[in-house]
């Protein structure tokens, strides 16, 4: 009988396609290896800290390693230059006191399992500011007609597990104690060389199948440790936020604690906490400042129904179908002002005043009143006086802008109302 036994290095590889080349079935074996080739036992209690690293040791400057089964690592394997493709199989728990291997866990401390790049790579991205673990790259035909897709990931949910968690991506951006600089979880970058008009570019487009409805599109979470500073940055964009009600949305936003919500409602704001505020709106500039903070128009954007200006100062449109103001559309001046002033003196009225009371306790000789300032952004707004006793010289001004032929006198139980033309800043007499 002949001797037929070979050793490894003896027995020769040949891939067999045109150009493949002869190497050894101990370099071909090297191609990929498992920690078992190298003792490990994989048993929940054995240490197979040393199987790992011989493991690794064993790799050139790349390479793929198997395996399986609930190892216990209590040394994490260093890998020094080289880049290693760990093939978790489906039932890899990685145990041990240590916590860098493993490193990626999800935020429910799960640990990343199935086929694991760590990459060291010495090659910088196409850009030369980045280093890349894994580059994907489609390049589809100038004459493509449908879509195209660089990356498909999903996963598939069966069975009645109440508690079952199925997450199709599960990104993982660590910074380590002591590191610095920016960490983000994922960047998407578009870029737009096109002109603008030949399509709809998204950064981020979540749709989906089915009769059922999801319930959140995106959610924005954190444990109670550690918070985000903030929830949603937004920048360098025309329109920051865009919603439309195009499938039946019930409400465009909710913040704080709402007990009801009511559907056909926009937006319901609530307290976050006892004491603060729903809602504050800040004008941009105290230096000639302009515009509104609020302001109803109606549908068809041909008039105004309700404003709030810059100033403070409030107009809103009667309901009314005629001439007789209702009960319910009585206007309402919270703003008035109650003086009782002795000859001489000045009532200046409040930039947020439209009426003043003026109760003497006699006729007055001389007074002076001061209308509220009068700028484009107070165009129409009124403001109004009255007497309780004679005024026999009466001085009218502004505390901005002008005013045009206003009287002199004031009779005992008579009043005077003035409007704004913000055109050329003056206030004019009503009556």
């Amino acid at each position: 009988m002949t001797d037929v036994t070979r050793t490894a290095a003896q027995l020769k590889y040949v891939q067999g396609g045109v150009g493949s080349v002869v190497r050894s079935i101990t370099s071909k074996f090297q191609d990929g290896l498992n920690v078992r080739d190298f003792g490990a036992q994989c048993d929940g209690s054995t240490d197979d800290s040393a199987a790992f690293q011989a493991a690794v040791n064993a790799t050139g400057s790349t390479g793929m390693i198997a395996a399986d089964g609930p190892c216990v690592v209590n040394t994490a394997p260093v890998l020094g230059k080289k880049n290693i493709y760990w093939n978790f199989g489906p039932n890899i728990a990685i145990k041990g006191r240590q916590t860098a291997f493993p490193r990626m866990f999800t935020n429910h401390g799960i640990p990343a399992v199935g086929p694991w790049i760590q990459s060291q790579s010495p090659v910088v991205s196409p850009a030369g500011d980045a280093y890349s673990a894994f580059s994907v790259e489609t390049l589809p035909p100038t004459t493509l007609a449908g879509g195209v897709i660089s990356i498909f990931a999903g996963t598939n949910l069966t069975g009645n597990g109440k508690d079952a968690i199925a997450t199709a991506q599960n990104l993982v951006a660590t910074a380590q104690n002591g590191s610095s600089g920016n960490i983000w979880g994922q960047e998407i970058d578009v870029g737009m060389f096109a002109p603008t008009g030949t399509g709809t570019q998204f950064g981020l487009s979540l749709n989906g199948l089915g009769t059922g409805n999801p319930t959140f599109g995106v959610k924005i979470d954190r444990s109670d440790k550690s918070k985000w500073q903030f929830g949603l940055d937004i920048r360098n964009a025309q329109v920051g936020v865009n919603i439309e009600n195009t499938s039946g949305m019930n409400n465009a936003l909710v913040a704080g604690t709402i007990p009801t919500i009511f559907a056909g409602t926009t937006a319901m704001i609530g307290q976050m906490a006892n004491g603060g505020s729903a809602l504050i709106l800040q004008r941009y500039t105290n230096t000639a400042p302009g515009g509104y903070l609020i302001k109803a128009i109606n549908a068809n954007n041909t008039e105004q129904l309700f404003s709030v200006d810059i100033g403070g100062q409030t107009f809103a449109k009667s309901l009314a179908a005629s001439g007789t103001v209702s009960h319910g559309a009585q206007e309402i001046d919270k703003s008035y002002s109650y003086n009782t002033p002795s000859s001489g003196q000045v009532v200046t009225m409040a930039a947020d005043s439209e009426t003043a009371i003026i109760d003497p306790a006699s006729t007055l000789a001389a007074l002076t009143v001061t209308l509220p300032a009068c700028t484009p952004a107070h165009d129409g707004s009124i403001a109004r006086y009255s007497s309780t006793r004679t005024i026999s010289a009466l001085t009218v001004n502004s505390a901005s802008g002008t005013v045009s032929n206003m009287p002199t006198t004031l009779a005992a139980g008579a009043g005077h109302a003035s409007l704004c033309r913000g055109a050329n800043t003056t206030w004019y007499p009503l009556y």
